[in-house]
């Protein structure tokens, strides 16, 4: 489903939204601004991926932290 909405922009904002379709990327304004909503959501999604990815990271120094503590004691 979808809805209208107006949206008021200044002028470079709605010339990136222009070169958008005549670059052939979205079929209309209302694409370009889809597109754009896209590319923001993918963006957000890459953040949260590389926090997952450096949270796992930290997990796996401590693991071998604890691991270096045991490593020693010849078990």
């Amino acid at each position: 489903m979808s809805s209208k909405i107006s949206v008021s922009l200044p002028e470079e904002d709605l010339a990136v939204l222009d070169a958008l379709v005549a670059k052939g990327l979205a079929t209309g304004r209302s694409g370009a601004i889809r597109v754009a909503i896209e590319g923001v959501r993918d963006s957000a999604v890459e953040v949260r991926l590389a926090q997952q990815f450096a949270a796992a990271l930290d997990e796996a120094d401590d693991q071998l932290a604890d691991w270096d503590s045991v490593a020693g004691d010849g078990l």
